[in-house]
């Protein structure tokens, strides 16, 4: 699997960046602060103190952005109109006088490629020929005035569409569980580690982790920071791990990892798998009731199912309130399919779009 490096531009490095750069990876870029760039003669700033995207392609005369959930990208010129393709609902600001031009992007939701043109004629109006546009990012769509201006350098690319899901027949009702529901798992020893586990996971068993990483010179914890918590540094030093052993380097630990990392720390035999958490259980057969592709907008059972997985495996829906463990809901929307996305990039199904297709559901099949 490629390992995605995260990129930080600061204004101690901003410099005048050469045609036909490009930058892209999930969450790639951050723009801490303002970096120049030099766009078909032109010369914008990139601007914010948050500004995370998730790819932006700059060419002789366009720079094109994609945007994921919370993103945003702000543009500057010297007075010079800023064009762009973007749909009105993701332009926050777009204002053009005779001393300043800003195009601000935004979205609560991931977007296509969006171009934008920074254009070497003066200010007569806002970047795109609009009365300022003020929006509310998401599914809404935004307010706009006033008559068409310069245009975006080519047409607006949405997100690659899915094939819809067709209909299912409603599942059956998943049999009596009372006899099915698992005990209260016991604290983990530290000779083995029971269950697979990635990012944000806690406890014992990210304790005997860490532990043998130290051990094994893969992992230095920071002064002051206690161990039990798997973090970044942590799914650093697994990724090491993995390479020296021949596993495929997802951060992630899953069957193989565990059986190498249980070997080493004494155990006699692979863990068990993990038993369904007790809502997944209370609320769907998690087991069998995968019978269907899922996607934004599906609801079921099954995608409460899955967010029970998804919560279990180290990829929470949500931190706290609907989604979070043990409040699973039966609605697949925004926060579901990130949280997909990102539990399919760790092991290695591609594309990672947060799309509940055949190639997810066999592998959670194989890998419950």
């Amino acid at each position: 699997m490629k390992k995605l490096k995260k990129i930080l531009l600061s204004g101690s490095v901003a410099a005048l960046l050469l045609p036909a750069l490009a930058l892209a990876a999930f969450n790639d870029l951050t723009v801490s602060t303002d970096v120049v760039l030099s766009v078909g003669g032109n010369t914008v700033t990139v601007s914010g103190t948050s500004a995370v995207i998730e790819s932006m392609s700059v060419s002789a005369t366009t720079i094109t952005v994609a945007l994921l959930p919370g993103s945003f990208i702000e543009v500057q010129s010297a007075g010079k109109t800023i064009a762009t393709n973007a749909p009105a609902n993701y332009i926050v600001t777009d204002t053009c006088s005779a001393s300043t031009a800003t195009l601000k992007l935004s979205s609560s939701i991931s977007t296509g490629s969006m171009t934008i043109t920074p254009s070497g004629s003066a200010c007569s109006g806002n970047a795109s020929g609009n009365s300022t546009t003020i929006v509310s990012t998401g599914s809404g769509s935004g307010s706009s005035g006033g008559g068409g201006g310069g245009g975006g350098g080519g047409g607006y690319t949405p997100p690659a569409a899915t094939t819809p899901a067709t209909p299912a027949t409603p599942a059956t009702p998943a049999t009596s569980v009372t006899s099915a529901i698992p005990a209260t798992p016991a604290t983990p020893a530290s000779a083995s580690l029971p269950t697979d586990f990635g990012i944000g996971a806690k406890g014992g068993n990210v304790e005997a982790l860490q532990t043998l990483l130290e051990t094994k010179g893969f992992l230095t914890m920071p002064a002051g920071v206690a161990k039990g918590f798997y973090g970044a540094l942590t799914r650093t030093a697994v990724r090491a791990y993995q390479k020296s052993k021949g596993i495929s380097q997802t951060g992630y630990i899953g069957p193989l990892t565990r059986a190498a990392i249980n070997a080493e720390l004494g155990a006699s035999a692979p863990a068990t798998p993990a038993t369904p958490s007790a809502s997944a259980v209370a609320n769907a057969n998690e087991n069998a009731s995968f019978k269907r592709d899922l996607e934004t907008g599906s609801t079921g059972d099954d995608v409460r199912a899955l967010q029970a997985y998804l919560n279990s495996h180290g990829f929470a829906v949500s931190s706290s309130g609907a989604g979070s463990p043990g409040n699973e809901t039966t609605m697949f929307g925004g926060l579901t399919r990130a949280a997909l996305a990102k539990w399919q990039a760790s092991v290695g199904i591609t594309p990672a779009a947060g799309y509940f297709g055949p190639k997810t559901r066999a592998y959670i099949a194989a890998n419950p």
